[in-house]
């Protein structure tokens, strides 16, 4: 025996089972007692009839042997009429079948079955352990491949399990948010409406804005696939002023200047008012998130040929990598906090409604990011 299928035979056999049918005994004998020393259990029977009910009682109990190795002629039922019974049970099941002659018809009914090897008597053992060695290298193979598709099927449940409780989470996390958030910024306009001007109201309210913002996105994310949202006719100028002045709060509780610079009166687009929301309220949290105290944060809307550029300019830290930044959960810098997702919406409102964006970041020019909407003909 080769060296390197002894090794394979003892390092991999040991944990498996053989069945070895053959009506000699002696030659059943003796391959059996060479055998024991590397497979754990070796089976045996004397003709095809007791091997096909041995195999149905292992079959019964899910220890069928891991490879069988039968001769083809025998009294009752011969190795090919066992092999396509036992197939019909177990088709992945190792066969090895052993012929006193070179018969083409056995070998091709041996192939049609989906026997594994076929060997010739008189058997050379080199050859007998060669094939068993492959074979029993390729149940392990399997018993591998298995156990890995195994082990990735249970991953994905688990995977799949955190994913619902995430979602859950999420979602009770989000309905427990709105309705304080709601009550807080009811009672500031409420304060404010019976005169109440106090200085500290400013830092709630914006405090309140921005995470009405971050509750926004994370609502946005879960209803995107279950809600078709539809395209309407907007005035992007009047949109725009709304929304510029919502956050102008937050802007000047962080020291920052809200300016904007809209050069028409009017400008019609077609889109979900939810999608123009989120993609305008996600720049101005950004914008200013990052900028610099006691700078200048510039919104500008303006018409060229057929559609209308909207930007956002802010001073801050510039954004090295203007790819990456738009994907989600990324971060350019952990020190001013957030998700990550908001860019990110961003992006993908862009994909969906055609809307081209670019942005461009200098320590001499500041950041940009602007984007094309298409006019309404």
């Amino acid at each position: 025996m080769k060296k390197q299928d002894r090794n394979i035979l003892a390092e991999k056999a040991a944990n498996m089972t053989l069945l070895l049918v053959e009506d000699d005994e002696l030659t059943r004998s003796s391959l059996q007692m060479r055998l024991m020393r590397y497979f754990k259990k070796i089976y045996s029977a004397a003709s095809g009839d007791e091997a096909l009910a041995l195999y149905q009682r292992l079959f019964d109990t899910g220890e069928t042997p891991d490879i069988i190795l039968s001769d083809i002629v025998m009294s009752g039922k011969n190795g090919l009429e066992i092999s396509a019974e036992i197939k019909s049970l177990r088709p992945d099941q190792k066969i090895i079948l052993i012929s006193a002659f070179h018969d083409l018809d056995n070998l091709v009914d041996a192939i049609r079955i989906g026997i594994d090897n076929f060997l010739f008597k008189p058997i050379r053992l080199s050859q007998l352990f060669e094939m068993l060695a492959k074979t029993v290298a390729k149940c392990h193979q399997e018993r591998e491949l298995e156990e890995s598709r195994r082990l990735i099927q249970q991953t994905q449940e688990q995977m799949a399990e955190l994913i619902r409780r995430q979602d859950k989470f999420i979602k009770d996390s989000i309905h427990e948010l709105n309705t304080p958030l709601a009550i807080i910024m009811t009672n500031i306009e409420l304060m404010r409406k019976e005169g109440i001007t106090s200085s500290l109201l400013n830092p709630i309210e914006a405090a309140c804005k921005t995470l009405k913002n971050t509750y926004e996105d994370m609502s946005y994310l879960l209803k995107r696939d279950r809600e078709n949202h539809r395209s309407s006719k907007i005035d992007l100028v009047s949109f725009l002023r709304e929304r510029i002045d919502y956050f102008r709060a937050i802007a000047q509780a962080n020291r920052l200047t809200l300016h904007d610079d809209i050069g028409l009166d009017e400008a019609w687009i077609i889109i979900p008012d939810i999608k123009l929301q989120r993609l305008i309220d996600n720049n101005l949290s950004n914008a200013i998130k990052y900028s610099k105290r006691d700078t200048v944060i510039t919104v500008s809307l303006q018409e060229e040929d057929e559609s209308y550029i909207l930007s956002f300019h802010n001073v801050g830290p510039v954004i090295n990598d203007k790819d990456t930044i738009f994907q989600r959960f990324y971060r350019e810098s952990e020190v001013k906090g957030g998700y990550g997702i908001g860019l990110a919406i961003v992006a993908e409102i862009c994909k969906e409604e055609k809307i081209h964006y670019t942005l461009e970041s200098s320590e001499e020019k500041g950041t940009i990011f602007s984007y094309v909407f298409q006019r309404i003909k």
